[in-house]
């Protein structure tokens, strides 16, 4: 159907309306969602950009991308290690078998505000939590060695082969086996020896020296598979030689990676959030029966973003623990009416009567009309959470793991399934104190892994500025970048006239001294200190 039908006919999106003024009926009401869109739970009652946030984040997860690790060597990948079924899941999500793909854990999250690591999009952990394993992850690299060097010439790549042992039979290498790499789950330090290649000439009264690969990385890692090919020969001699010439290995190493201040999570509903803070166990707060939250979220991420998806979901969660069922978490669903609870406002009115306590009641003719159209989302699980002895909402009183005093307010705590992002700081922090600078401009070079400088740009210098600190604009631009000294002419300023001129009036060890003149005034320069980019600035 184009979009001028479109706009002419009508649809209905369930079939409870169909019989009378529709034409056309969706085959189900998340059939116009993609995967990534249907997998996120209570979603209709989002904000429409924090849907399309989660189904960007959902693919940076650190979940199960696949389950043939040992059979892969990708250049990069992330698995997390302990990864947990959702209590909450969409139609969609039980139709492709997700559960063997967990991207997440089931968190318990208190929506409070708690010393001051929680601001703005930080959270804190419970300490204790990650220690158990809460969060921890794998990153997976492969470095790619060959056996013969770049430079060598095609037919000599046969001669070089892997090994770590010389003629005598010994071991050259003590962290190596024989075959010239490290043991599996032999442990990989920066400076240590991956491999060893040794060229095994036809000429036996020299031997070639051993070519070694060390490793470069900062994070230890660990050797999780080496895998042993052949490089394919070159083009003009692939159809004159039968097989394949030279050697190449493989090798994947594993790093582990604990949850640490900076590193990213982000909940089902476009809620990312930056690790502030890993806090004691013992300062946490704690509710009557003894549960400590895993995360402590911020009050003030709800108003703007107007995440009320994620509020159900908490409430949906805690009722899925303690009736201990998985409950349907499937956007635009249609809740059945819950059994009576013995409270007249809860069982009429649902939420608003819980607000109201008694106000006006239902006609029974308005009570057979409401059990028909059935229960909100909250009702439904409110009334589940009041059936297991919890307030209606979710809200528990909580103690001061610090001064052990109840808390002025009830908190809003719940479960909440939480995914760990693959942005860490471990990839992104960037420190320099000295390192190579360009040739050109005499500043540092760009770039984490070239060991390069971080950019000051304009608005950093503005800032600066506004603030008068003239010291530290000056320490940033100058001292700690191109700082160079040359000489300039007091008369008209030049950096390029100074030539150094014998001065016969002069005594110095060798009869004579050079001063440095101005070709144009003629008067003598003096050295001053300014960016060795103005050297560039005249030749433009």
């Amino acid at each position: 159907m184009d979009g001028r039908g479109f706009q002419e006919v009508r649809n209905a999106l369930v079939t409870s309306h169909v019989p009378v003024r529709y034409d056309y009926v969706e085959l189900s009401p998340t059939a116009f969602l993609s995967i990534t869109a249907a997998l996120t739970p209570f979603s209709n009652h989002n904000q429409s950009p924090r849907n399309i946030y989660q189904c960007q984040m959902l693919k940076q997860t650190m979940g199960t991308p696949f389950h043939s690790i040992p059979y892969r060597h990708d250049n990069k990948a992330y698995r997390l290690i302990t990864p947990q079924k959702p209590l909450l899941r969409t139609r969609d999500y039980r139709h492709i078998d997700f559960d063997d793909y967990p991207t997440g854990v089931n968190a318990v999250v208190a929506v409070m505000c708690y010393t001051g690591f929680d601001m703005e999009d930080a959270m804190i952990l419970n300490k204790s939590s990650v220690e158990r394993g809460l969060f921890h992850g794998c990153v997976y690299k492969t470095k790619i060695i060959d056996a013969a060097p770049s430079g060598s010439r095609a037919q000599d790549a046969e001669e070089y082969q892997f090994t770590n042992t010389s003629k005598l039979g010994r071991k050259c290498i003590p962290s190596l086996d024989a075959d010239g790499f490290p043991t599996i789950g032999a442990k990989i330090t920066q400076g240590k020896t991956l491999c060893r290649v040794q060229r095994h000439t036809h000429s036996t009264a020299v031997q070639a020296p051993a070519l070694q690969t060390t490793y470069k990385d900062d994070e230890p890692a660990y050797v999780d598979g080496i895998t042993l090919t052949s490089a394919p020969a070159p083009a003009e001699e692939r159809f004159l030689k039968t097989g394949l010439k030279g050697c190449r290995a493989s090798l994947r190493l594993r790093s582990v990676r604990k949850p640490i201040i900076g590193d990213k999570f982000a909940s089902r509903h476009g809620q990312k959030g930056i690790l502030s803070m890993l806090w004691p166990h013992e300062d946490m707060p704690f509710s009557e029966s003894g549960i400590v939250p895993d995360i402590l979220f911020n009050p003030h991420g709800f108003p703007s973003r107007m995440t009320i998806g994620m509020l159900i979901e908490s409430m949906a969660g805690k009722a899925a623990a303690v009736h201990g069922a998985f409950q349907d978490a499937t956007a635009f669903r249609e809740f059945k009416k819950q059994e009576k609870t013995g409270a007249r406002w809860i069982d009429q009115e649902g939420h608003h009567g819980y607000v109201l306590r008694g106000g006006r009641y239902r006609t029974p003719e308005e009570e057979v009309e409401a059990q028909e159209q059935g229960d909100t989302p909250v009702d439904y699980f409110g009334k589940a959470l009041l059936a297991s002895g919890y307030q209606y909402y979710g809200k528990e009183e909580l103690y001061s793991g610090v001064y052990g005093m109840p808390l002025t307010c009830h908190i809003f705590t719940g479960l909440i399934y939480y995914q760990r992002l693959r942005h860490m700081v471990t990839d992104k922090a960037q420190v320099r104190a000295t390192g190579p600078i360009d040739s050109l401009t005499h500043q540092p070079v760009k770039g984490r892994k070239r060991h390069g400088g971080v950019r000051f740009g304009e608005m950093e210098r503005d800032a600066l500025i506004a603030h008068g600190a003239t010291a530290l604009l000056q320490d940033r631009l100058l001292h700690c970048s191109d700082a160079h000294r040359a000489f300039c002419c007091p008369c008209c300023g030049s950096i390029l006239s100074p030539f150094q001129s014998p001065d016969m009036k002069g005594r110095s060890v060798g009869g004579r001294k050079s001063v440095p003149l101005c070709r144009i005034c003629g008067v003598p320069c003096r050295l001053v200190q300014l960016p060795y980019i103005f050297r560039c600035v005249p030749c433009m």
